[in-house]
C-alpha cells in the first residue's frame, strides 16, 4: 500500500484522538454530563480533575463530536448520550475501556519489539478488566453472531460447545435459530460471571448453560454434535493450539462440526491489514500469540483428524473454517 508521508502523519496524528476518546472514558466525561449542562470547573468537580485541563479535553471532545457547547457550558453530544453514558440502551463503554486497558500494552511496542517479551498477558489481568474485555467481546460480536448463525447448517445440531465462549454470545444466537439446541458455554469463573448477565438479559437461560473450566487443563466434556472456537488461537501457540483442536475433536461426535473463527492471515502474511495488525497486539499482550494463516490453521485441523475442511466468507474481520470430524 502507497502513502505519502503525509497521509503517514495523518495515521500517526489519528492516535491523539483515540487517547482523547479513551480517556474521556475512563474518567467518565459522558456519566457527569448525563444530567445536565455544565461549566468545565463543574464537570472537574464532578470527576475530581484538573480544572484547567478538563477545559482543554471537554473542547476536544466537542471537536471530535463527543460533546456539544454552548455559553461556555458542555453537554453530551447524541452519540455520546447513547454509547458512552453507563446505562444507556445502547452502552458501548466496555468495549473503549477494553481498548483503554490494552493500550497500556501498545505504549511498550518499541521495548517489546528489542526484547521479544511482552508488556503484559491479556489473559492475566484484574477481574475489573477482564470483565471489561468480556464486555467488549459481546458488543464487537453481537451482529456477527447473527451472519455466522445463517452461514452454517445448524438444523441437525442437538448440542454445542463454545469452547472459551467469554460472555455466551454466539451460543445464545446460534441456540435463537435453532429452537432444539442446547448449548454449553465454557470459559472461566471471570468471563461467565458476565456471560451469566448476559444469558439472563437475552433470556437464553433454558437453552444455554455455563461451565467453569480451564479448557487446557480441565475436561471440557463429549458428545457434542458442534463445536465453536471464536477468537482463540491468536491468543496462543502452535503447540496450545494443536492440544485445542485435539480435544475439541474429543468432544465431538463421530460427524460432528467443528466452527473455527479467527483474524486468518493470506499466506505471505501482509494482508488482509487487520489481521496483520492484530498479530502485534498478541506481540504486545501474549507469551506466543500472534495470527496464524489459511493454511496452518487447515493443517492443524488435517493433521487432527478432521475432514471436509472449507472457508467460509462472511462479511467482517475475522475469517471462518468450517471441518469435520470424521465417521467411525
Amino acid at each position: 500500500m502507497s502513502m505519502s508521508y503525509e497521509e503517514l502523519l495523518e495515521k500517526v496524528r489519528a492516535a491523539w484522538e483515540s487517547r482523547i476518546i479513551l480517556s474521556a472514558v475512563e474518567l467518565g466525561v459522558a456519566d457527569a454530563l448525563s444530567d445536565a449542562e455544565l461549566s468545565a470547573s463543574e464537570v472537574a468537580d464532578r470527576l475530581g480533575t484538573n480544572a484547567r485541563a478538563t477545559d482543554l479535553l471537554l473542547n476536544a471532545m466537542v471537536a471530535l463530536g463527543l460533546a456539544d457547547k454552548h455559553d461556555e457550558r458542555f453537554a453530551n453530544s447524541t452519540l455520546a448520550s447513547e454509547h458512552l453514558v453507563k446505562g444507556s440502551r445502547n452502552y458501548r463503554g466496555a468495549g473503549l475501556r477494553h481498548h483503554a486497558n490494552i493500550w497500556k500494552s501498545w505504549s511498550g511496542l518499541t521495548e517489546v519489539v528489542r526484547s521479544g517479551k511482552p508488556s503484559a498477558s491479556e489473559l492475566e489481568r484484574p477481574d475489573d478488566e477482564y470483565h471489561d474485555f468480556v464486555r467488549a467481546m459481546y458488543d464487537f460480536s453481537w451482529e456477527r453472531t447473527h451472519l455466522l448463525a445463517e452461514a452454517v447448517d445448524l438444523s441437525s445440531v442437538e448440542s454445542m460447545l463454545d469452547l472459551g465462549g467469554g460472555p455466551g454470545s454466539y451460543a445464545i444466537a446460534f441456540c435463537a435459530r435453532n429452537p432444539k439446541m442446547r448449548a454449553v458455554v465454557f470459559d472461566k469463573q471471570p468471563a461467565l460471571e458476565v456471560a451469566n448477565e448476559i444469558v439472563k438479559k437475552h433470556g437464553a437461560g433454558q437453552q444455554v448453560s455455563l461451565k467453569v473450566g480451564d479448557f487446557f487443563a480441565d475436561d471440557i466434556g463429549a458428545g457434542y454434535d458442534l463445536v465453536l472456537i471464536s477468537q482463540i488461537i491468536h491468543s496462543y501457540g502452535e503447540k496450545e493450539n494443536r492440544l485445542i483442536l485435539e480435544k475439541a475433536w474429543g468432544a465431538l461426535v463421530d460427524g460432528g462440526l467443528l466452527i473455527l473463527q479467527d483474524f486468518l492471515l493470506a499466506e505471505e502474511r501482509t494482508s488482509p491489514t487487520n489481521a496483520a495488525v492484530f498479530a502485534i497486539n498478541m506481540l504486545v499482550n501474549t507469551e506466543e500469540g500472534r495470527t496464524y494463516t489459511w493454511r496452518e490453521v487447515e493443517s492443524w485441523l488435517k493433521e487432527t483428524g478432521f475432514i471436509d475442511v472449507e472457508k467460509k466468507e462472511i462479511p467482517g474481520p475475522a475469517g471462518v473454517i468450517v471441518a469435520r470430524k470424521a465417521a467411525g
